[in-house]
């Protein structure tokens, strides 16, 4: 468990970080020049988070006893312990880019007091997502007879429509963002003129 935190703590932090701070404003800067360059980012996070969790599998592990699984030094020696995390940081990385994109496009495609309830809607369905994953993924590994690599890519597919989705919205964000603004135009003209009459 100790060793876990340590490996977690060692690769995944920063991985994260990265992902917060640096795809953080480089996600902006892209964005600002066309939300449709968020809309990428998003599908290629997804792609590259379903390859990456694959690939966690394809790395071999020693077999180790369960003094050496305690020993936490001990597991910084092997080149295996250092390819896993580079992976998890490269996951947790992209992981910050998917996280990131999200809210600003969700902004952009619904109207100010629909937003909190989309939100709401969202975080629920990935909560629900994140929380069944882990019984789909232990069904996936009885039938496969513990194959772990086999169970991650059929699990993989998961992912991969809401990429190709998110892909496809590249299409429809610009009328749809459209059709907010010349709505929401409509209101501030609405308003001006009910103004004007008091």
């Amino acid at each position: 468990m100790t060793a876990t935190a340590v490996f977690l703590a060692v690769f995944a932090l920063p991985g994260a970080l990265l992902g917060s701070i640096v795809f953080g404003r480089l996600s902006d800067k892209i964005g600002a020049r066309n939300i449709k360059h968020r809309l990428t980012l998003i599908a290629m996070s997804i792609f590259f988070l379903t390859v990456g969790q694959i690939s966690l599998f394809l790395v071999p592990l020693p077999e180790l006893t369960l003094e050496q699984g305690m020993n936490i030094g001990g597991l910084f020696v092997i080149p295996a312990i250092w390819t896993l995390g580079g992976i998890m940081m490269i996951i947790k990385g992209f992981q910050g880019i998917y996280d990131i994109n999200q809210p600003p496009v969700l902004q952009a495609i619904n109207v100010p007091e629909a937003q909190g309830i989309i939100t709401a809607w969202n975080q629920f369905l990935e909560t629900l997502g994140r929380g069944v994953a882990p019984l789909i993924a232990g069904l996936v590994i009885t039938t496969t007879g513990n194959n772990y690599f086999l169970a991650a890519a059929i699990c993989g597919v998961f992912g991969l429509p809401g990429g190709f989705m998110w892909w496809y919205a590249r299409k429809k964000i610009d009328r749809d963002i459209s059709f907010i603004n010349n709505l929401l135009k409509g209101r501030a003209t609405e308003i001006g003129l009910k103004r004007n009459k008091k």
